[in-house]
This record gives structure tokens, C-alpha cells and sequence, in this order.
């Protein structure tokens, strides 16, 4: 978890090493949300040796913490899609365009609040791949289900077929060596 320095500007971010930051970010993260309160933020940090002030932790809580923890929560919904198209519970081509469209969404909201600029041709690019890529796997779709089912088909008539046959053999309309030629052909075919 990676300092930002235009953004990290509490004293917690920046006294800390990286190594010590991010510690100091998961032991938090795994406190109820009642035990991280701004005394107790600036407690822990006492624990460290740090002196700040409720005003630091509070920026420290507010910036550094909230975009650890949003980046944990993102982490953890991508690894359970990742997980959930691993194990046939889903796509993975599914979860990579929801971590594609999410980052697309936090690079827009990042621009926004920074009120700085976006690569619009980047992002453009990004919008059109991914429509692109729903409009080609729409298309996929209806060709397997259309597959599918001309297959279902298939099997129904030559199921069928094989009963009237059964039926002719039965009533002597057929030879058992005419049925053994019928369902080699019929055997081809498939």
C-alpha cells in the first residue's frame, strides 16, 4: 500500500516507512470500527513513538486509512470474482470487465476530486474496448445457445427416428440388417 505523497500528508503517512505503514494500516483495519476512533488512531500511533495531534489522525483516518480500506475492499470483491470464475461460479472474462470498468470509475473519481485532468483519449480507448468486447461476447453467447440448441434438436429428431425404426423392426416393415445399416449411417451423421 503505497504512499501517495500529494496526497498523504499526515504525520502518520509521512513519519512512518512503508513497511511501518502499512502494518500500522492492517492492525487498524482489523479493529471493530468502534476501537478506531480518532483518540484511539493517535494512541496507536503514540504506540509507535509518534506525537500527533486529533487533527492529523483525523487526516490520516480520512485519507491514508479510507483509501487503504477502499483498496482492500476492491482487492477482496476482485479475488472472490477471480475465485468465483475459477471454480465455474463465474466468468472470468465477466470479473476482468468489472475490474476494468472499476479502475476506468476510480481513475474518473480520483480526476474529479483532485480537479485534475483526465486522458480522455485513454479512457475513450478503454470505454470502446470494453463495449467492443460486450457486443463480441453478446454475439458468442447467441451463436452457443444457438448451437445448443440445433444440437438438442438433432438429438430429439434422431431420438424420434430411432423409435420409429424400433417400431418398423418390431412390426417386420425393416431387417435387423437394414436397422444395423440405418443406425451406422445414423451413427456418422453425429
Amino acid at each position: 500500500m503505497a504512499k501517495d505523497p500529494e496526497k498523504d500528508k499526515n504525520k502518520i503517512a509521512t513519519d512512518l516507512t512503508d513497511e511501518q505503514l502499512d502494518q500500522f494500516i492492517l492492525e487498524l483495519a482489523k479493529l471493530p470500527k468502534k476501537k478506531r476512533r480518532l483518540v484511539d488512531i493517535k494512541d496507536k500511533a503514540a504506540s509507535l513513538g509518534l506525537t500527533v495531534s486529533l487533527m492529523s489522525a483525523k487526516s490520516f483516518r480520512d485519507v491514508t486509512f479510507a483509501r487503504a480500506l477502499h483498496r482492500m475492499r476492491t482487492a477482496k470483491q476482485v479475488a472472490l470474482e477471480i475465485e468465483g470464475a475459477e471454480t465455474g461460479e463465474g466468468d472470468t472474462l465477466k470479473a476482468s470487465r468489472k475490474m476494468l470498468s472499476r479502475h476506468i470509475f476510480d481513475e474518473l473519481l480520483e480526476a474529479a476530486e483532485n480537479e485534475t485532468g483526465v486522458d480522455v483519449d485513454a479512457m475513450t480507448l478503454s470505454v470502446s474496448r470494453l463495449t467492443r468486447s460486450d457486443a463480441i461476447t453478446g454475439a458468442l453467447e447467441l451463436k452457443v445457445r444457438d448451437y445448443e440448441k440445433r444440437e438438442r434438436e438433432r438429438e430429439e429428431k434422431k431420438a424420434a427416428l430411432s423409435k420409429t425404426l424400433d417400431k418398423e423392426q418390431k412390426r417386420g416393415g425393416i431387417t435387423a440388417e437394414t436397422r444395423k445399416l440405418i443406425d451406422q449411417e445414423l451413427g456418422a451423421i453425429a
